[in-house]
């Protein structure tokens, strides 16, 4: 089996209380290894950056 290399990425991540992480933002070829690494980058940002609105008083749905 043969697997054109590639990277793809939404052209949007978030939208009204929904985000996309990990492999529903963006798609990296299975050999690259990278795919479970940017999940969990992705996941992390996202805490980090809800934990910042609501410490703040933003409702978590406007973060």
């Amino acid at each position: 089996m043969v697997f054109p290399l590639s990277l793809m990425h939404a052209d949007d991540y978030a939208a009204r209380r929904v985000v996309l992480i990990g492999d529903a933002a963006h798609i990296v070829h299975p050999f690259a290894g990278q795919g479970v690494n940017m999940g969990f980058g992705d996941a992390s940002a996202l805490s980090r950056i809800i934990a910042e609105g609501v410490a703040v008083g933003t409702g978590i749905g406007e973060v």
